[in-house]
């Protein structure tokens, strides 16, 4: 039974994980760890870690701002979708490094955005422009193909959040529900359940028998000694009371 209820948890998970594997979100605390597999820096901003935004400061230059990587994505159809905020009314943008904007909002205090784009054998990024014209992305000497999340002033700013759709993300994440079922221990269970029902019982039971009768045996003996003694005091007592009114009586005879 254990094992059967071990079997379905692992296949809910196994579910849970194919409904939400085609969807990635990455984890935006990598950067400030110095892990750049995802996102990494474009220039020289300033970036910290706000609870589990990005929060990008300091942008003198127009390139300052935050890439998020793509040459991780093994080939095929994805989407980016990517979360940002900024004070006051701002132009939300996703552009790439070669200067093409691929994705634009004017919006007050924050947007969502999001770009379509096809990862190819060699690393190459297809995609379209805001215009709908073909747009392609490439590898250079600073880095992988890559997509820029920024706005087009160069104010503050926070990513929010960056996910990834589509494509072949299942195998990233397939194999993770398999420890699911290392838990599951059945031989101390049932150890601890035997253990205590057998070393209750039986030798303070036999050995309570035996006092039993010899008590009742010895209570009744006491009973009669008792009783005996009763009559001795008795007939003593009646002796002298007789004495007593014999010379009574005899003074009243008198």
């Amino acid at each position: 039974m254990k094992k059967l209820f071990a079997m379905l948890v692992a296949c809910a998970m196994l579910a849970a994980f194919a409904v939400t594997a085609s969807a990635f979100t990455i984890d935006l605390s990598t950067f400030p760890n110095g892990d750049e597999t995802y996102i990494t820096d474009a220039g020289s901003p300033d970036v910290t870690l706000d609870g589990t935004k990005l929060f990008i400061t300091n942008r003198v230059n127009s390139w300052d701002a935050m890439d998020v990587n793509l040459d991780w994505l093994d080939p095929g159809d994805y989407t980016i979708t990517a979360t940002m905020e900024a004070e006051g009314e701002q132009k939300f943008r996703i552009t790439c490094h070669t200067g093409a904007w691929l994705a634009e909002v004017d919006e007050t205090g924050g947007a969502t955005l999001s770009v379509d784009f096809t990862v190819n054998a060699d690393k190459s990024v297809d995609t379209k422009k805001t215009d709908g014209a073909a747009h392609t992305i490439k590898e250079d000497s600073y880095g992988p193909a890559r997509m820029r999340v920024d706005t087009e002033s160069r104010t503050d700013y926070y990513i929010v959040k960056v996910e990834i759709t589509g494509g072949n993300l299942d195998a990233a994440v397939a194999t993770e529900p398999v420890a699911a079922e290392e838990p599951v221990a059945e031989t101390p269970v049932e150890s601890a359940v035997e253990t205590p029902t057998e070393t209750v019982a039986e030798a303070p039971v036999t050995t309570t028998a035996a006092p039993v009768a010899g008590n009742t045996a010895a209570a009744s003996d006491d009973t009669k000694q008792v009783d005996s003694g009763v009559a001795s005091v008795a007939i003593a007592t009646g002796l002298a009371l007789v004495a007593a009114g014999g010379v009574v009586l005899g003074k009243k005879r008198k």
